[in-house]
């Protein structure tokens, strides 16, 4: 049997330790940088962008596109705004559509009017903002109801 000498000894415990250091260092970089889920992004300012997919996705309801959807936290508000798109061919008086704000859960944080005002023509598009003093950080979710 052979016998290892105190140099191997050391050698072989700086190895070991070389090779935790390495290990912990790698988990800790992992768990920092993964594990976001929600897709959620702060800014160094402190301004918040939800890129939940269900929040930012479009979606067509009743002939009208809705699109390029932003969900901004900023200051204390939460500004959303979208494109509304008339795909009917048609003239719409189109006074108002509410958004309904949903968490991840399906329930209902709160309903937002997205105020038209006036007749979208056939294949035009508005801009539509719509801001609120509730934190829609959480949000999970987009569903838009026409009102005529």
């Amino acid at each position: 049997m052979k016998k290892i000498t105190e140099e191997k000894k050391k050698r072989l415990i700086v190895v070991l330790c070389g090779i935790l250091l390495f290990a912990l260092v790698f988990f800790l970089a992992f768990g920092l940088f993964s594990g976001n889920d929600s897709k959620d992004k702060t800014t160094e300012n402190g301004t918040y962008a939800n890129t939940s997919e269900d929040v930012i996705k479009d979606q067509e309801v009743e002939g009208l596109r809705f699109s390029n959807t932003s969900l901004i936290m900023e200051n204390g508000r939460s500004k959303l705004t979208t494109e509304v798109k008339n795909l009917t061919g048609e003239d719409i008086d189109l006074q108002s559509f509410d958004i309904l704000v949903k968490d991840k859960d399906g329930k209902e944080m709160v309903t937002l009017l997205g105020y038209v005002g006036e007749v979208i023509k056939a294949d035009e598009t508005r801009i539509i903002t719509s801001e609120t003093d509730v934190d829609l950080t959480k949000a999970a979710a987009i569903e838009y109801v026409i009102k005529y």
